[in-house]
């Protein structure tokens, strides 16, 4: 990425290459958001000279869909447009090098500003941005003096106490040519023009105020140091590394939507995400979704795809709109498919504790190959299940994991095909939990060990999660809540039933100290010590005992069990079950289908 030094500009040639097509904005960019009062807040910063911050515009040398900015009118709603904004205009990389060598520039940060700045120097869409005048400004020094020093405020409308200048008529003064004469006729449209109680020559006074004011503010325009800008020479990689790195006020755009912005043309990618995350009623992990379209289409091709990589630029560079019109349809079917596969299995709790996402594509990969869930033969689901649990309990998805996938998406269309694997294929897979103890450290709601725990306790009970006030089942579109079983407002207490207040504070958000129950339950429940719920709860619910053996809880909880003796407890049968799943199965698994 070539990065010019900090360079500058004005505000009336910013306004000229809004109107000349040659600064735009990426398709993909939130919509113009700022109301008149952060124009108002805008302009009072640039009169002050407060620094506004810099924008920054690109020169890329890629394919992309680019749009004009927003000079729709508002609506009555404080930041909705009436009108439909204008068509976005494809690019291919010859004519995006074509008008770049012309002066084109993108706008990838600072587009509210922009956006503001012109829409109030030309009155699209409407905007009226006031500038006031302080009562006591004397016209005949009014043109040397600072333009800070001799404004009141800057508002949205005109003002009858006032010498008020409009923003599009000072800009206008060069753009039409204005003279005295004309500007003599605009003032006489204000509020302050048209007062009553004021004579001829107060009136000459502020005629000439309003011109001098007018020409102060064009002077401000034109000033070419008065706004900073970088200007970025990148390469479609950069781009998007770009927009995940430092796009300004917490808007996180990653490479699918640079990529929705190459495809637009073509194919509406995110019209067909939105789509699929209402039919769903979940949000869709995009990367996920793109990376399968690309291994269906190599696969279609050659049947593998092992042989290529499957980064952001790899996908970013390679992916066309013909692509997805061929192969969305297959991927989403296979989103849902895969995801109904794990939730029927008892494999996943719910789509809010999947340990990695990216764990999908092999298997919806898979599930393109097999064709139908029926026809899995019993040591496929074997293969499967190992390889779901010692995925996850291995950390092989955290990082990068380009790699994995292909690896992964690979040894999965073999077992779909029921060809055997190689035995180094196997030797990647190794546990991070080697001791009991380890589990005490996964304290993050997030992360995919603590996750996969929850999701393995529901998979390995008999009849699944049991809830603790009735001992029915509890079901995957149930609303549960991660339940603290030793309270953690309880555990910062000095208390004997706690061994040590440093231990409760490291080992209290612990997988170990959490339960999965429906939310109400959890309600009941409250901040109390476990021997006091669960005792109440065992007068409504004579199998308690059967809920919390369903989730390896040991039952002396109800005899008022220490803190200490409870973790350790559970930890050695919560690595157990992990054990047992994962690494005391894999001898059965590599019988099976290592070459």
């Amino acid at each position: 990425m070539a990065d010019a030094p900090n360079q500058t500009q004005s505000l009336t040639q910013m306004v000229q290459d809004v109107r000349a097509g040659r600064l735009m904005l990426p398709e993909f960019q939130r919509d113009f958001r700022w109301d008149l009062e952060q124009t108002h807040e805008l302009f009072d910063s640039l009169i002050q000279d407060i620094f506004i911050g810099s924008i920054i515009y690109g020169k890329p040398s890629f394919a992309m869909t680019l749009r004009k900015i927003d000079d729709r009118k508002r609506k009555s709603g404080r930041d909705k447009k009436s009108s439909k904004n204008s068509e976005p205009e494809y690019l291919n990389e010859v004519q995006m090098r074509q008008k770049s060598d012309m002066g084109l520039r993108v706008i990838l940060d600072g587009q509210q500003r922009v956006t503001s700045i012109y829409r109030a120097l030309t009155g699209e869409g409407g905007d009226q941005v006031w500038v006031y005048f302080k009562p006591d400004v004397d016209p005949r020094t009014l043109s040397s003096q600072k333009l800070e020093d001799v404004y009141d405020r800057v508002a949205g409308e005109d003002n009858e106490n006032y010498v008020c200048v409009r923003l599009e008529d000072a800009y206008n003064i060069e753009v039409k040519s204005y003279e005295d004469e004309d500007l003599n006729m605009i003032f006489s449209r204000t509020k302050f023009s048209n007062r009553v109680d004021i004579d001829s020559e107060e009136l000459e006074r502020a005629r000439k105020i309003y011109r001098r004011a007018a020409r102060l503010l064009l002077a401000l325009f034109k000033q070419e140091k008065l706004v900073t800008f970088h200007l970025l020479d990148m390469s479609l990689e950069k781009f998007c590394a770009f927009f995940e790195r430092s796009n300004s006020r917490g808007i996180q755009l990653n490479f699918t939507d640079v990529l929705a912005a190459k495809l637009y043309s073509g194919f509406n990618l995110r019209k067909e995400f939105k789509s699929l995350e209402a039919e769903l009623g979940e949000s869709v992990n995009r990367e996920l979704m793109v990376r399968t379209v690309a291994l269906l289409k190599r696969s279609s091709n050659n049947g593998t795809t092992s042989n290529r990589k499957i980064d952001k630029q790899a996908l970013l560079n390679e992916l066309e709109a013909h692509d997805f019109n061929v192969f969305w349809g297959v991927a989403a079917a296979l989103y849902k498919k895969t995801r109904n596969y794990l939730q029927t299995q008892r494999l996943l709790v719910s789509s809010s504790l999947a340990p990695y996402e990216n764990m999908l594509v092999p298997l919806m990969i898979f599930m393109h190959e097999v064709g139908d869930t029926s026809k899995v033969n019993q040591d496929q689901a074997e293969f499967l299940k190992w390889w779901y649990w010692s995925s996850i309990f291995s950390s092989r998805y955290s990082g990068t994991t380009n790699e994995t996938i292909l690896l992964d998406v690979e040894a999965l269309k073999s077992i779909a095909k029921k060809q055997k694997l190689p035995p180094t294929y196997f030797s990647t897979f190794r546990s991070k939990l080697e001791e009991p103890s380890d589990l005490l450290t996964y304290t993050r709601p997030s992360g995919a060990i603590y996750r996969g725990i929850l999701n393995l306790l529901h998979y390995s009970a008999p009849d699944g999660l049991l809830d603790w006030n009735s001992t029915q089942k509890v079901g995957t579109n149930d609303r549960l809540e991660e339940h603290h079983i030793f309270p953690s407002a309880l555990l910062d207490q000095f208390d004997n039933k706690v061994l040590d207040q440093g231990l409760a504070k490291e080992y209290g958000d612990s997988v170990v100290n959490r339960a999965l129950m429906p939310k109400l339950t959890n309600i009941k429940v409250g901040k109390r010590w476990p021997e006091d719920y669960l005792n109440e709860l065992k007068e409504s619910n004579r199998l308690l005992d059967k809920s919390l053996e369903a989730q390896h809880i040991p039952k002396e909880l109800l005899n008022g069990m220490e803190f200490h003796s409870f973790l350790e407890a559970r930890s050695r049968a919560l690595f157990k079950l992990v054990k047992a799943f994962t690494s005391m199965r894999q001898d059965l698994v590599r019988e099976l289908w290592s070459l």
